[in-house]
């Protein structure tokens, strides 16, 4: 949202590197998160996994940009809501395989 509204270049900038930074941080916590879920031998599936959903994001994302969703006026205000409800999907989703694999620990 700060890259949408950016009124100069330093701003467009620095919103950039801050949302950079901010996904450096979640591709490694993702990362670490299946390296932690795939213990016992399973790493290598986990994080085969984590790569394949983030590349079905991206094509995702790339059809839905290409179809022109961006400047349809029928999605404007899902566009609005959408990301913040699949983000708290997202983090429901890891608390749950969290409390789940705690259970079946000793």
């Amino acid at each position: 949202m700060w890259v949408a509204a950016a009124d100069s270049l330093e701003t467009l900038i620095a919103a950039q590197m801050l949302a950079g930074g901010a996904w450096g941080a979640v591709f490694t916590t993702g990362v670490a998160s299946a390296l932690w879920f795939g213990t016992s031998g399973r790493e290598g599936l986990v994080l085969g996994l984590l790569f394949t959903m983030l590349s079905l994001a991206t094509l995702t994302r790339a059809g839905l940009v290409a179809g022109g969703i961006k400047t349809s006026p029928d999605y404007i205000e899902t566009l609005y809501w959408a990301p913040v409800a699949l983000w708290l999907l997202g983090g429901v989703t890891l608390l749950g395989l969290v409390f789940a694999t705690r259970k079946n620990e000793p």
